[in-house]
């Protein structure tokens, strides 16, 4: 009898432990377990984290932005990211008069611009002689309600009047765009300038000269120069989340030195800036 009973405890004690085995959950479905499908939580985790600071309304600065007044003062744009030639470089250019180009804060025609480098856009002519610039800058953020965008620039081998430089686009919130052509002579010169005409500046009532100096080109002294033009906004009570810069892919590379946005008519008509002056 105190056999059975041994052998009955040992029989059911096994049956216990077979069942419970049974009851436990695979290993491979603890997060925590260093598998399949732990690895692949890991790989997916900067993706979240990108996704999220890539979102406009999970940002508190953006949030801000998106509050202020239409007609709020002018801010000037950071293009860093963007710049084809960095101010930094300037200097160094011994082919081109880049060390006369101004840099950092100014004010031109009442406009506030920060120069940090230079955009370039394709141009035939310069596509031609090797230097393919991109089509296309795009993306650049803004994320403000805004009246105006200033953009200070020059083209490079200019066209006949009229003709398109590039195409400067606003992105909104709402996910809708709009689009403002900029044009050779009208809007922009050459910043290759010829002293002897009798108006250096673009033509157009909406952009003037905003700066002019001499600079040493080889062996010869050369006037540059560069405009200012004020897009208007046909939307300023939408945010604008970014601009894009779009070449309008003629035989003219456009140069994009500074944008700033801010109330409509802050654009005045004074001399332009010199390099003396500065």
């Amino acid at each position: 009898m105190p056999l059975l009973s041994k052998t009955l405890w040992f029989s059911l004690l096994a049956s216990a432990l077979v069942l419970g085995a049974a009851c436990q959950p695979a290993a491979t479905s603890d997060p925590r377990s260093p598998g399949d499908s732990a690895q692949q939580s890991r790989k997916e985790e900067p993706q979240a984290v990108e996704s999220k600071a890539a979102d406009p309304a999970s940002d508190s600065t953006v949030n801000q932005a998106n509050h202020q007044p239409v007609g709020a003062e002018a801010a000037p744009v950071d293009l860093t990211r963007y710049y084809s030639l960095k101010a930094s470089a300037f200097d160094g250019s011994t082919r081109y008069p880049w060390p006369a180009v101004p840099r950092g804060p100014h004010t031109f025609a009442n406009v506030p611009v920060e120069i940090g480098g230079a955009i370039f856009l394709w141009g035939e002519r310069n596509a031609k002689a090797g230097l393919k610039y991109p089509e296309e800058v795009k993306g650049i953020p803004i994320q403000r309600r805004f009246e105006t965008l200033y953009v200070c620039h020059a083209a490079f081998y200019e066209g006949k009047a009229g003709t398109p430089m590039y195409e400067a686009r606003f992105q909104y919130d709402d996910g809708t765009s709009a689009s403002d052509v900029i044009l050779c002579g009208d809007d922009a010169r050459d910043w290759f300038a010829n002293r002897a005409e009798e108006e250096l500046g673009p033509s157009a009532p909406r952009s003037m000269l905003a700066w002019d100096g001499d600079a040493k080109v080889g062996d010869r002294i050369q006037a540059i120069c560069f405009c200012l033009t004020a897009i208007s906004n046909p939307h300023p009570e939408k945010v604008v989340m970014a601009i894009d810069f779009v070449s309008s892919k003629t035989q003219t590379a456009s140069c994009i030195l500074a944008v700033t946005t801010g109330k409509a008519g802050l654009m005045q008509k004074t001399k332009a800036t010199q390099a003396s002056d500065e």
